[in-house]
C-alpha cells in the first residue's frame, strides 16, 4: 500500500518536472524524493517517469494517476486541518449577513478567499435588513455583516466596523414606460406616480427610500426588475439595474427634483472579538482589497 509521502513525492516531480525541483519543494533532498518515488513504482509495478537529462517525463501512467493522487493528498489537508481546528480555530464555520443591494461578485470574490485559505471552513450568506444583521452580529448569530451605513452615525449596537466604499443608485423606469416622455420628472410625479422599491432597502432607513404615496414593497430586486416594465418607477443600485438596462427592459430617468447617482455607503460590522481574531483580520484584510477593486471608482 502506498503511503502519503510516497503520494507527495510523485505529485511533486509530477508537477515540478524534475528531482532536484521536486526535493526543493517537499524542503527534502533529492535522493529521498527519488527513493520515495521508486518505493512507490516498486509498489505499482510500473515506472512513473523516464529521466531526459535533469528533466523528469511523467509517463502515460503517471498522467492517469495525477489527479487521483492529487485528491487524495488534499482530502489528507483537509482532513488534518480540520483535526486542528477541533482544538484551535474559534470557527468551524462563518455566517455572514448581507444587504441585497450590496455586489454580489464582491461577496463571490470574498467567499473564493476564505475557502482558498481556510478550506475547512463552511461559510453561509443569509440575507438580512440591516437592523437584523447589525443586533445578529452583536448577540453573535452573525460573525459579519454587510450593511448600510448611516453616513457619520455610529450604530446603536455594541459593534465595530470598516468602511467600504459606495453604491451608486439611479432612478429607472421601464423603456416603455409614459414618464420618460415628461420634459422633467418632478418631486410632484415621484409622490403621485407608483414607486416600486425592495423590501430590505425599504427597512434600511437610508436616503433611499419611499417617496411616493402608492409604493409598492416588493421582497427582492429581482422581482423588481421583472415589476418595472410594467409600471412605475424606482431607485435602484446601478449594478442591480445594469442587465435590465442593457437588455432595454428599463432605461435610467433624469429628474431634478430627485437625486441621481446616490451614493450609498456600504460596511462590514463585526463583533468586538474580531479586533483581536487572525481569522476576522484576514477577513476584513480582504474586504479592503476588494474595496479597492470594487470602489476605487
Amino acid at each position: 500500500m502506498h503511503t502519503l509521502d510516497q503520494l507527495a513525492a510523485f505529485v511533486a516531480v509530477f508537477e515540478c518536472g524534475s528531482y532536484s525541483a521536486a526535493g526543493r519543494y517537499l524542503a527534502k533532498d533529492r535522493t529521498t524524493v527519488r527513493e520515495l518515488v521508486k518505493a512507490y513504482e516498486d509498489i505499482l509495478g510500473y515506472k512513473l517517469f523516464t529521466i531526459e537529462g535533469r528533466q523528469a517525463i511523467a509517463t502515460e501512467e503517471a498522467n492517469r494517476l495525477y489527479s487521483p493522487a492529487t485528491h487524495v493528498i488534499r482530502q489528507n489537508s483537509l482532513l488534518q486541518q480540520l483535526s486542528v481546528a477541533q482544538l484551535e480555530q474559534p470557527f468551524a464555520e462563518l455566517i455572514f449577513g448581507y444587504d441585497g443591494d450590496f455586489p454580489r461578485q464582491f461577496m463571490c470574490d470574498l467567499d473564493r478567499r476564505i475557502s482558498e485559505h481556510y478550506p475547512h471552513i463552511r461559510t453561509h450568506w443569509l440575507q438580512r435588513d440591516r437592523e437584523v444583521a447589525l443586533n445578529s452580529v452583536e448577540d453573535g448569530s452573525l460573525n459579519f455583516a454587510i450593511s448600510p451605513a448611516k453616513m457619520n452615525i455610529q450604530p446603536q449596537q455594541k459593534v465595530l466596523y470598516k468602511s467600504l466604499g459606495y453604491v451608486s443608485y439611479n432612478l429607472y423606469v421601464g423603456s416603455q414606460s409614459p414618464l420618460r416622455n415628461k420634459a422633467d420628472f418632478s418631486l410632484l410625479d415621484a409622490q403621485a406616480e407608483t414607486q416600486l422599491i425592495a423590501e430590505h432597502t425599504n427597512n434600511a432607513g437610508t436616503v433611499v427610500h419611499a417617496y411616493s404615496v402608492d409604493t409598492k414593497v416588493v421582497g427582492c430586486n429581482a422581482l423588481l426588475l421583472d415589476l418595472l416594465p410594467q409600471f412605475g418607477w424606482a431607485i435602484l443600485p446601478k449594478h442591480v439595474a445594469e442587465s435590465s438596462v442593457k437588455l432595454g427592459r428599463i432605461c435610467q430617468l433624469k429628474s431634478s427634483a430627485l437625486a441621481n447617482d446616490v451614493q450609498m455607503p456600504f460596511s462590514i460590522y463585526y463583533p468586538f472579538s474580531g479586533d483581536s481574531n487572525e481569522l476576522s483580520q484576514h477577513i476584513l484584510g480582504w474586504c479592503e482589497e476588494l474595496a479597492q477593486r470594487y470602489f476605487s471608482d
